[in-house]
């Protein structure tokens, strides 16, 4: 939030806003000793350019727990009232700074100004975080947000408990009396799960885990080891494609048990590893499945933590366990290179793609785990060179495309589709056994899509720009 007004003139009305002369609060955290006054600097990591400071601090939100004084020179103290540390142990205020353009012509001089919110957090070396840390999105309060946090999630998804006195999902230490509720086995307790601290477990706290996600923190953290069912699980992950080269787009179905056997699935989450570069190309789509079976039931994520690894995860949220197996999740990218490994040729190389970190939660009340899951791991040739025999099959000009793309196949078509990097089908065509049609593309935007053909009974998939 911007705030421009005049300052050093008398043309009142006037107010101008230049984007190289600006001044932006930034929000504070301020660690606090208990009954002292405390000395800081709430401008100490404001953003300014081409502009002078000035020593103003207006509160437009005092502090419900202490008084703040200003003392010129860009410094104020904070001085806790005497439960600080005891019973309260966050309190915030609203401040605006103001900063001056001096422009040549003083008439001309003008002020900005921007407001931010400054936190002030009991010190942990008083009894603040004894009570426990709520640390919005690490649910599992393992120190990490990471995507392992969705599944506790959808365990407490619904349950109500004591709000917190600020209701926010920024980055902080909330200390926070626990709930009643606690997930079992050691667990963390429920106020874990209420990340923004409005009393109630839901979509808002899933929001927190995306907008805190890969943070960590070195409070004191939960460390517990889940129930088990005595039955064995395998998730896998199948490659569609059957060869690949550089350029194609990856299609992997990621697979719970097998047809002889339905296991009770409540929620997943894992990281996928691969050795290939994909243009941050990679999407997950979660189809409809024995898991996935409403979407207003479920809620589910996917990230790249960095440019190899892809973190997955789905849950249900309706406290109702399903029981089945099959595709939860399917993974397109597109391959601009490989990374490293398998090159034992000139024309080839291997390309890997490997579960890790898997986690499948079988209870919908509580963590409850399987005793031993098995990874079925899987990789393919990648065609490096393009030799006459390694030519593609099929063949998609002009490129990059405008109006229409042409679609050329060594072998019959019997569908075709257009799909876009969120894995959604734009178009849908079926044939009656073609080698050549084209997709009118004049109503669909400029970008990145992928071309999938349905021919001698698979499905190839190619990469298109328009």
């Amino acid at each position: 939030m911007k705030f421009c007004f005049l300052c050093f003139c008398c043309l009142v009305g006037l107010c101008q806003s230049l984007s190289a002369q600006t001044y932006t609060a930034n929000t504070d955290v301020q660690y606090i000793d208990s009954y002292s006054s405390n000395f800081a600097n709430v401008f100490a990591n404001d953003s300014l350019s081409n502009v002078l400071l000035l020593d103003t601090l207006i509160v437009l939100s005092p502090p419900n727990h202490g008084v703040v004084i200003s003392n010129g020179n860009n410094n104020y103290n904070f001085v806790p009232n005497l439960n600080f540390g005891n019973t309260i142990f966050i309190d915030s205020m609203l401040y605006m700074g103001v900063a001056v353009y001096e422009h040549p012509n003083p008439d001309s001089s003008y002020a900005v100004s921007d407001v931010a919110w400054v936190y002030f957090v009991a010190n942990f070396d008083s009894l603040s975080c004894d009570i426990g840390c709520v640390y919005p999105g690490d649910i599992d309060n393992n120190g990490e947000v990471s995507v392992h946090d969705i599944l506790p999630l959808g365990i407490a998804y619904g349950v109500t408990g004591p709000s917190r006195e600020f209701v926010s999902s920024d980055w902080l230490p909330f200390p926070v009396l626990d709930w009643q509720q606690q997930f079992l086995f050691g667990g963390p307790n429920f106020k874990y799960a209420d990340c923004n601290g409005n009393g109630i477990v839901g979509m808002t706290d899933f929001w927190a885990i995306l907008n805190n996600y890969g943070k960590t923190h070195t409070t004191p953290t939960t460390t517990f080891t889940p129930a088990t069912l005595a039955q064995n699980l395998q998730i896998a992950v199948d490659i569609e494609n059957d060869t690949v080269s550089i350029g194609d787009t990856i299609v992997a179905n990621v697979r719970i048990g097998n047809v002889a056997e339905n296991y009770n699935v409540y929620g997943f989450a894992c990281n996928m590893f691969y050795n290939v570069d994909d243009g941050n190309t990679a999407t997950v789509e979660f189809p409809e499945s024995f898991v996935n079976t409403n979407t207003d039931d479920i809620i589910s994520v996917y990230r790249k933590s960095n440019p190899t690894q892809l973190d997955l995860a789905l849950t249900r949220i309706d406290h109702q366990i399903v029981n089945g197996n099959g595709i939860v999740a399917r993974v397109r990218f597109v391959m601009e290179d490989i990374i490293e490994g398998g090159k034992d040729e000139a024309t080839e190389a291997v390309l890997s793609l490997e579960l890790k970190n898997v986690l499948i939660y079988a209870n919908s009340e509580q963590v409850l785990t399987y005793s031993n899951v098995s990874v079925q791991n899987d990789s393919i040739t990648v065609v490096l060179g393009t030799p006459s025999s390694l030519l593609p099959d099929v063949l998609l000009y002009p490129m990059p495309a405008a109006d229409q793309i042409w679609v050329k196949s060594a072998n019959n078509m019997e569908r075709v589709q257009l799909i876009d990097l969120h894995g959604r089908v734009l178009i849908d065509q079926k044939l009656t056994s073609t080698n050549l049609t084209t997709i009118s593309l004049e109503q669909i935007p400029v970008g990145i899509y992928v071309v999938g053909v349905w021919s001698d009974e698979r499905w190839t998939y190619r990469k298109i720009i328009k």
